[in-house]
């Protein structure tokens, strides 16, 4: 199941769509932090489109609390 997750974040970042991967690998990551595809996993989430993409849902959680 982590590498099902992973590939079909792969599969997003490939598309473009860089929300849905990093949905993907943040949940490989914290659902199956012991396994490969969760150490590949967060090396992707390392790249600065998913970082820009972790501060926009965290400043969107950060607005919903004001």
């Amino acid at each position: 199941c982590a590498d099902a997750i992973f590939w079909s974040g792969e599969s997003y970042r490939n598309a473009n769509n860089i929300r849905e991967a990093f949905q993907r690998y943040n949940r490989c990551h914290w659902d199956f932090p012991s396994t490969e595809a969760a150490k590949f996993a967060r090396g992707r989430l390392a790249l600065p489109e998913m970082l820009q993409q972790f501060e926009a849902a965290a400043t969107a959680i950060e607005n919903e609390n004001q």
